[in-house]
């Protein structure tokens, strides 16, 4: 009668042969892996100023195709995959955590950095296929915008609450239901949406650049009455302006609104010459509105006010009327970028500022962020 083998000596056997049909596994899927990453791209620090819903659609992404057949449950701020291997079951989880980054120019912006984790009893398989993983997640990231330097914990709430809800303006600039507004408006946002003719529309974000604070959102299947059309003409100091959106729409209520204005400066802060100042009068909700000229077509975007209480309190001196916009230049540039079809008017007719504003309330719209 032949002996039996003790338990432990089964026992290592087991492991042995775990080890063994990892090893198998992960050389099968290594053909088809791209080549390694710095190990600098590793080790998490790489901040990436994108939203909380583009960080989880990069996990999502990241972690279906690393695991394709395997179980992968949603965490509140990432994804975790469950692997099986002969005997053993290793679980590998994908999270983003809010950070500061800082850019070349000392410039400090909001993102998240991404760290993956594995915990199981195969020595081999786990860490390979965490740190391919890790991989993936940097390209992914990548492919919407650079990564920055990591500067420290982010302030702003964790992607594990629900964030604040807030409300902007923007302007349809295609027939594909392309909208322009602020990246303040938009790129921070977990759902988007707009309403028009008693129905809201859905939107995903398209495109955003975080240093000129522009984002695209595409709210398909929206009804479109007319496209804005962003001015190629040569800004001038002193040109007639109007600018619409929707602020303060709890006090104010949910219609369009219009002021008049000029402009007023052909540069923003610190002589940035992406920007331009107006006159206008402009509350919050603006953001991201079209600031619309005599000719009707986009001269620019609202993007901010002067916070006159906080500027008298150092200067002893109430500024009045000093806001800032995103220039049509700076827009076409960073549309042409990211691919998105936009129109250009050449026009020089002018039009009454009721005609101006007859026009543009076609495709101004109401966003929504939640």
């Amino acid at each position: 009668m032949p002996m039996q083998p003790s338990r432990s000596r089964q026992g290592q056997f087991r492991v042995h042969m775990a080890i063994v049909m990892s090893s198998v596994m992960v050389a099968g899927c290594a053909a088809n892996e791209p080549a390694e990453t710095s190990q600098s791209v590793l080790a998490g620090k790489s901040v990436y100023p994108i939203s909380s819903s583009q960080a989880h659609d990069v996990l999502k992404r990241s972690v279906y195709q690393s695991f394709a057949g395997s179980r992968i449950r949603r965490l509140r701020t990432g994804y975790r995959a469950t692997l099986r291997v002969a005997v053993d079951r290793h679980y590998i989880s994908a999270v983003m955590e809010p950070a500061a980054g800082k850019k070349a120019n000392g410039e400090r912006v909001a993102g998240f950095i991404f760290r993956v984790y594995d915990r199981g009893t195969i020595l081999i398989s786990g860490p390979i296929r965490a740190r391919r993983l890790r991989e993936r997640i940097h390209r992914e990231a990548r492919l919407i915008t650079a990564p920055v330097q990591y500067a420290g914990p982010s302030t702003r709430p964790s992607p594990t609450r629900r964030g604040r809800r807030s409300s902007g303006s923007g302007f349809v600039i295609n027939a594909s239901g392309d909208v322009l507004t602020n990246n303040h408006v938009a790129g921070k946002c977990d759902k988007l949406t707009v309403r028009l003719q008693g129905r809201d529309y859905s939107g995903n974000l398209l495109a955003q650049d975080v240093a000129n604070d522009l984002a695209v959102v595409r709210f398909a299947g929206i009804p479109i009455r007319t496209i804005a059309r962003l001015s190629a003409r040569r800004m001038r100091l002193g040109g007639r302006i109007v600018a619409l959106g929707f602020p303060l729409t709890t006090i104010l209520g949910k219609d369009l609104k219009a002021t008049t204005g000029n402009i007023s400066g052909l540069s923003g802060l610190g002589n940035n010459s992406a920007f331009f100042q107006f006159t206008a009068p402009i509350q919050p909700g603006n953001s991201g509105g079209p600031i619309v000229d005599e000719t009707g077509a986009i001269a620019g975007i609202a993007q901010s006010k002067l916070r006159a209480i906080k500027i008298a309190r150092r200067t002893g001196s109430l500024s009045q009327l000093v806001n800032f916009g995103v220039k049509s230049r700076t827009a076409r540039g960073f549309l042409s970028t990211h691919r998105v079809p936009f129109t250009v008017s050449r026009t020089n007719r002018t039009l009454s500022t009721v005609d101006v504003v007859s026009n543009a309330e076609q495709f101004t719209v109401l966003i929504k962020c939640n």
